[in-house]
Formats: C-alpha cells, structure tokens, sequence
C-alpha cells in the first residue's frame, strides 16, 4: 500500500507531529510506502518514509498555510501520480487536510482525514492576534473545514470529543474515533534519565520541577505556565520544545524558567520532572499529556477535549478551571511527594489500557485497505461494518 500523506512533521515542535513519525515508521515496518508532505526539513537520516519538505517557515498568520496549501497541492499531485499511491491521508483539518482534498481529488483516490482537536472544535482559539484579517482567515478555515469532511472518505477523530462534533456535522456513519499510540517503554520511569537530565540542569534530586511539553501558543496557555512560575519562584518550570524568545511574548519570564528548544529526547526531560502542567484552551486527546503520565507524572489539566475523560479529578491527576485552581493544585501536590507518586501510578496504568501503539496501527491499516478495496464503488464505507466486509 502507497500513502502520501499531508502532516506536521519533526522538527515541527508538538505531539501530533511525533505521532506521525512515530506511525509511519511502523506502517513501513509492515511493508507499506509512505511519501510524507511537509513543512521543514526533516533532519534525521530516516528511510522509513520519504519525507518532502516545502521549507516554509513560520511567518505571519495565515501565509505559511497559504504557500503549504499551494505548494503542498502541486507537489502531491505530482508525488501522487508518479508513484501511484492507493490513498491520500491528511492530519489536521487546517492546511494539510485543506491539501490532502485538493490532491485526493485531483488524482482520484480515496481521502482519509485526520483530526486534532482544535482544528473540528474551535478554530478560532488557535489565533494569538485577533483583527479582521486573522478572523477572516479563520472564516475560511470553518467554511473549508466543512467542504473537507464532506469529501473525505473516511474521518478518523483522534478522541471521542472530536468525533462527536464530526458526527453532528456528517454523521456517523464515516467517522473512527481512534486514540494515538504511545511507546509505554521508551515513555516510561527512568531514575537514570531523571539523574542524569537534572544534573545537565544544575538541580538537585529534591528540586521540584513543573513540566509542559508543546507548542508556544495562545491556546496552550503559556500565560498561566508564567503566572505560575512566578508565584512558586522556589520550583523550576522545565519548558520543552519552547525557546525563550517564543515564550516571553506572554508574559514576564522569570530565572527558574528553563527552555529545552526543539529536542528528540522528550522522555528524559519527562523522566527528571515531578509535576505535568496543561493549562489549554482546547485540546484533542493532548499526546504530551500523555506522554508524560505513562512516565508516572500526575498531571494538573483543564477539563478539555478528552483530559476529562483521562484525567480522574483526584484519583491520576486534577482537573481545574483557572490560575487559582492551578496554584491550589500545585501547592497540594508540590508538598505531597507520596501522592505524586501515587497519582503518576495510575495515570501510567490509565495509558497502558487505552493508548496501543499495535491497536492504532492496525486501525489504520485495516480502514486504509478497505477504503482501497472498494474505492472504485465510489461510495462512502461505514466504519461500523468495516470488519465484515
């Protein structure tokens, strides 16, 4: 099977885009090419998949999706019909899955769209700078975002969130509601890491150390991360995939900070932490959220996208709805070493039950070749009979 898919991909900062490197790689593994569209250079000598980078930086809102939707089209038909893929797969709803329609039907092959949480939920949370222009661009964005899921074959949701918002809007006779893998070993306590990252650090063992792992934006809620860290200034908030310099346009920016930059090692900074922040104003089913409990860290989340259903308020973490909720929750669990411990448990036990890395790929493998198989009927597959046929 050939998939040419449209997707972030590393050094794209973000959970979603180590998923798909992480999915692809073990799609290949079972025999499958995979020809991956994407933003940057992907700088890792891979040969899993064959990775074309349009190498658009970031640039003001909406201009780099502009350029990813127009070069991202041209160079995938032209990838698409040479190699003659069986499916176009795009992850995200905004520019990628924009592309991924424009080539799936253009070289007439079935489509298969990815949600992310944000891009099917609110749209418009994603933009920092509100002004007529941005609002028209995410206007645009709403009216594509219909016209994508009406055309896709098959829509994947990464959470149960999502697909019962896809649901209202198409009905659920083509949506798969499928959680990402995790690698539970390579994502997994470590007092060696955890030794070995503090002591790059300079901090000691009984330092404690609040965690976020992710994008340096709005919805994220870096605002709040900076609140926080100024009112527990004895802590240290380890900041990974941020810079400084992306960080400190939401606020004051204090000396127990630290930024990792873009990083491969997501787990040993994880591994070094006590404590997982997730301030979000919106999320699919976060996959740094849950990274970081299969490393055993409670974690301190707004009630959104699927952290509600993950998150059981007491039991593997805490659910609040603002900066005093984080500062309550915070203080509790900073003097309370047995109850992290106790927490980060089972919020590891909770991962190890829901996010299967073989159950997500066969998902995948098993909707992509029937979707092949009956392609040319020219009919949308229901998800639900997907096994019987």
């Amino acid at each position: 099977m050939k998939i040419l898919a449209f997707t972030p991909f590393p050094p794209e900062p973000g959970g979603g885009s180590r998923v798909s490197e992480a999915l692809f790689k073990r799609l290949s593994e079972r025999g499958h090419e995979i020809f991956v569209i994407t933003y940057r250079k992907y700088n890792k000598e891979d040969t899993t998949s064959k990775v074309f980078a349009l190498n658009l930086k970031k640039s003001f809102v909406g201009f780099r999706g502009f350029l990813y939707i127009l070069w991202g089209s041209l160079t995938g038909i032209y990838v698409g019909i040479k190699n003659n893929v069986n499916i176009v797969y795009g992850r995200n709803l905004s520019s990628p899955g924009i592309t991924a329609t424009i080539v799936a039907k253009s070289i007439g092959r079935p489509l298969v769209l990815h949600t992310s949480g944000q891009d099917v939920q609110s749209p418009e949370k994603g933009v920092s700078r509100k002004n007529i222009f941005t609002m028209m661009i995410t206007k645009v964005l709403e009216g594509a975002l219909n016209i994508e899921l009406k055309r896709g074959d098959l829509i994947i949701a990464v959470c149960k969130t999502d697909g019962k918002v896809v649901s209202k809007l198409v009905g659920s006779s083509k949506v798969v509601t499928q959680y990402y893998g995790i690698d539970t070993d390579k994502f997994s306590p470590n007092a060696k890491n955890r030794e070995k990252i503090r002591k790059m650090l300079g901090l000691g063992n009984d330092d404690i150390i609040f965690c976020f792992s992710g994008r340096a934006s709005k919805e994220k809620g870096i605002s709040i991360l900076l609140k926080l860290a100024k009112i527990f200034d004895d802590s240290y908030f380890l900041f990974v995939g941020p810079n400084n310099r992306e960080v400190k346009s939401f606020g004051e920016v204090t000396s127990n900070c630290i930024f990792t930059g873009f990083v491969d090692n997501v787990c040993e900074y994880l591994q070094a932490s006590d404590i997982f922040l997730l301030p979000s104003e919106i999320e699919g089913v976060p996959n740094a959220m849950v990274e970081a409990m299969s490393c055993n860290l409670p974690v301190i989340s707004t009630p959104v996208g699927d952290c509600k259903y993950l998150i059981e308020d007491g039991k593997n973490g805490f659910l609040v709805n603002d900066v005093n909720g984080f500062i309550e929750k915070c203080e509790i669990l900073k003097k309370n070493r047995k109850l992290r411990e106790s927490m980060g448990y089972l919020g590891r036990k909770k991962v190890l039950e829901l996010f299967d890395w073989d159950l997500m790929v066969e998902t995948f493998e098993n909707c992509f070749e029937k979707l092949i198989v009956r392609s040319s009927e020219r009919r949308v597959i229901n998800p639900k009979n997907l096994n019987s046929i």
